[in-house]
């Protein structure tokens, strides 16, 4: 039964004793013009409050490369219209790993690590590894959980590594500035609205560290001329 087509149709191979002649289904055309007929106007299709997700920035790996489960829903609210993006490093142990497989074991590493706080996924929209890959985190329909009471309307970028211990590679910093050139074209963004976790009025952080933190202006003025 194809009911969503608005048809029935039956099964059965049995031939039909007549053919039955039916009228050609009616046009919008020609409903708008019966006498004593108005078209409804069409629905204006509501603006989109989050853009694209990951999938239109090219090349972003999806997270089922490496997440080992699920976001919770109900432990998450929805995304506001987006006004900034924030960068992040994860501050853990310092990392050099480039393989996928280790990344994969480090992004899983931290979405276990925010789910035991009680938050529905990993905290970061977008993750950018020292090979220069851009990894899938939460997705962007969700507000995230990086920048407290500063979420909203906030997409959190996270560069792996630590960057008080150690140096953002070269091909981080390259996939960062073209991530961030994507997010501002995406969402209508200035570079300005680009800030570092320790940025925020009140953010009591080191994050992302000294390191990082000193190639930021760099970037911004990359994403700027871009």
């Amino acid at each position: 039964m194809l009911a969503w087509l608005g048809l029935t149709v039956l099964g059965g191979c049995a031939a039909p004793a007549r053919q039955v002649l039916r009228p050609e289904p009616l046009r919008a055309s020609d409903l708008a013009q019966a006498p004593g007929r108005r078209m409804p106007a069409a629905p204006t299709p509501e603006p989109s409050l989050v853009g694209p997700d990951e999938g239109a920035i090219a090349g972003v790996m999806r997270r089922s490369r490496w997440a080992g489960g699920d976001p919770a829903p109900a432990l998450m609210n929805r995304m506001r219209p987006v006004t900034h993006v924030t960068v992040h490093h994860d501050g853990m142990t310092p990392f050099t790993g480039t393989t996928e497989a280790a990344v994969a074991e480090r992004i899983e590493l931290i979405r276990r690590g925010h789910r035991a706080r009680g938050w529905g996924d990993i905290g970061y929209h977008l993750v950018v590894d020292r090979s220069g890959r851009i990894w899938q985190g939460r997705p962007l329909v969700w507000q995230g959980a990086h920048v407290q009471n500063r979420n909203e309307g906030n997409v959190g970028v996270l560069v792996l590594g630590n960057f008080e211990q150690q140096q953002p590679s070269d091909a981080q910093l390259r996939a960062l500035q073209a991530n961030l050139v994507e997010l501002c074209r995406i969402y209508r963004i200035s570079p300005r609205s680009i800030l570092t976790h320790r940025e925020w009025p009140g953010a009591a952080t080191a994050c992302p560290g000294r390191n990082l933190q000193g190639r930021i202006e760099g970037v911004r003025r990359g994403v700027a001329a871009t």
